[in-house]
């Protein structure tokens, strides 16, 4: 579980009086100094794409656009092309300027997202005798 691993904290400082809550969960790969890992534009997007259907179930094409200066339908053309089983099974409503998550997607949804995940779809790199990447199978 997230909530046990070691890098799932915060410092007491944060918590002190005259701090606030924040609902947005700051990234590792931002905030800590000399972090190897860093997120690129792309990964950026894409975790505001995936965000967006699976807590809202609801994604505005436009205002994605808008926010991150990108034509949607251009830059997700094959995340589009791979939401359209999706959508004839009835899991995902998807329109000019939005894409919807229906009562029965919501059952689905980490398939809707992986629609949209680049890691995923990306060709595998492996050098001899390392193992491919695996990701948790869905139904």
């Amino acid at each position: 579980s997230l909530l046990r691993h070691k890098r799932a904290t915060s410092p007491l400082a944060m918590m002190d009086e005259g701090t606030t809550f924040h609902r947005l969960l700051w990234d590792d790969a931002e905030m800590i100094p000399g972090e190897a890992i860093k997120l690129k534009a792309d990964d950026k997007i894409r975790r505001d794409v995936i965000t967006e259907l699976m807590c809202d179930m609801h994604l505005d094409k436009s205002t994605l656009a808008n926010r991150w200066d990108i034509d949607f339908d251009t830059y997700f053309a094959d995340g589009l092309n791979r939401l359209h089983p999706l959508q004839e099974d009835g899991l995902v409503e998807a329109a000019q300027g939005f894409i919807r998550v229906t009562s029965l997607g919501r059952l689905f949804l980490r398939n809707i997202a992986m629609c949209f995940d680049a890691y995923l779809h990306a060709p595998k790199k492996v050098e001899p005798g390392q193992e491919t990447p695996r990701y948790s199978m869905t139904a």
